[in-house]
C-alpha cells in the first residue's frame, strides 16, 4: 500500500513548501485539513489559529507585506515585540 507521503513531490533536498493557512485566528494552530496541489509539489495546511500572533515578527501572519507601487509595503502591525516573545524565560 502506498504511503500518503509518497504522493508528495519532494525536491532534491527532501523538502516541499508547506503553507499554514489561518482557519480562524491566533498563536496555537490546530490542523483541520491538509491538501496537496495538482502537481503534488506544495502542501497547504488549513489550521485553526488560537491567539493573535503566528509570526516570529510578532504579527498575526507572516504575510504582512503587500507589493504596491514597485515596493513591498508593511500592512500588518506588530502586536507584540518579538524580543519579548523569544527572550522570556532566558
Amino acid at each position: 500500500m502506498k504511503d500518503w507521503l509518497d504522493e508528495i513531490k519532494w525536491d532534491s533536498d527532501g523538502l516541499v513548501p508547506a503553507i499554514a493557512q489561518d482557519y480562524k485566528t491566533g498563536h496555537v494552530q490546530t490542523l483541520h485539513e491538509m491538501r496537496i496541489d495538482c502537481d503534488a509539489d506544495v502542501v497547504i495546511l488549513k489550521v485553526e489559529q488560537i491567539g493573535d500572533i503566528a509570526c516570529h515578527t510578532g504579527r498575526h501572519s507572516c504575510f504582512y507585506r503587500v507589493f504596491e507601487n514597485g515596493e513591498w509595503k508593511v500592512v500588518e502591525p506588530v502586536l507584540k515585540d518579538p524580543h519579548a516573545i523569544y527572550s522570556a524565560g532566558h
